[in-house]
């Protein structure tokens, strides 16, 4: 009878030790890996759309404007998308300002921050006047056209 107890003893003894090695082991391999950080997000597109045409609509169910390219490519990484070529942007009128219409080859739509960016010529006109430059900024929320450089303007008074 003391035989058995030994034999149980030392087996539990076997046990409790084996159980805490690999509780040991399992600490030190979780310590010993560094931490998986994300693979950053590769700027591939995940759609295209040829012929696009997008309507922007305000609270009133009205357009906004209208954006119109031959082709369009969506990344999903920082959600913009490339339009080529022949870009055509068409802010609608307001009671206090004409409808603006914008011309350049290229763009880039950000679609978080509502901006329609540029480096191509740009021509925009609005009612008789007419503004021509390279490069733009268009801030669709606020509803701004910035050209950047060689900027030309033939303002006519509505």
């Amino acid at each position: 009878m003391l035989r058995e107890r030994i034999i149980a003893v030392v087996a539990l003894l076997l046990l409790a030790m084996l159980a805490l090695g690999s509780y040991w082991l399992a600490q030190r391999a979780r310590l010993g890996q560094p931490e998986r950080v994300a693979a950053p997000a590769k700027h591939e597109p995940d759609y295209f759309a040829e012929q696009f045409l997008l309507h922007r609509l305000n609270t009133q169910g009205q357009i906004d404007y209208r954006l119109q390219a031959a082709h369009m490519v969506h990344y999903p990484d920082d959600n913009t998308s490339e339009l080529s070529p022949k870009v055509f942007i068409e802010r609608s009128a307001t009671p206090r300002q004409a409808a603006l219409q914008v011309v350049t080859d290229r763009a880039i739509l950000d679609h978080d921050a509502e901006l329609i960016l540029s480096t191509d010529p740009v021509r925009a006109t609005q009612g008789q006047s007419i503004m021509t430059g390279i490069g733009m900024r268009m801030d669709t929320a606020a509803r701004t056209l910035q050209l950047d450089k060689d900027v030309r303007t033939t303002w006519v008074h509505p």
